[in-house]
């Protein structure tokens, strides 16, 4: 779990692991049916030539350390839909609202704020 800990935050520990244990145990995580959905039922599958029909004002956050979908992905994202604003938190990884939980608000704060 440690291990696999550095794929979804940038800086995990003991505890955080352990929190995210015992909650993938109360929820019955199936790691199993997640790797065959991705693997069969999505393969191939993708958005991105449908970007430009999304007419809403977007926000587009992600982990700088997110190595899942890191940031060349989230800029290929900004670049696809028109006007889309890009911000990426630094030292935050996949799960960058449990890394950086205030940050998160705080961006979505001023987001919704300048609209």
């Amino acid at each position: 779990m440690f291990v696999l800990g550095r794929a979804y935050y940038s800086h995990p520990s003991v505890l955080l692991m352990l929190k995210e244990a015992f909650h993938g145990l109360r929820i019955h995580a199936n790691p199993e049916a997640c790797i065959y959905g991705f693997k069969e039922l999505l393969a191939g599958w993708t958005v991105m030539n449908q970007l430009k029909q999304i007419k809403a004002r977007t926000l587009i956050m992600a982990g700088n350390d997110d190595f899942q979908f890191p940031p060349e992905h989230q800029k290929e994202l900004q670049v696809g839909i028109l006007g889309a604003e890009l911000h990426l938190l630094n030292g935050a990884g996949h799960n960058a609202h449990i890394e950086q939980p205030g940050k998160v608000v705080d961006c979505i704060r001023r987001f919704l704020g300048n609209g």
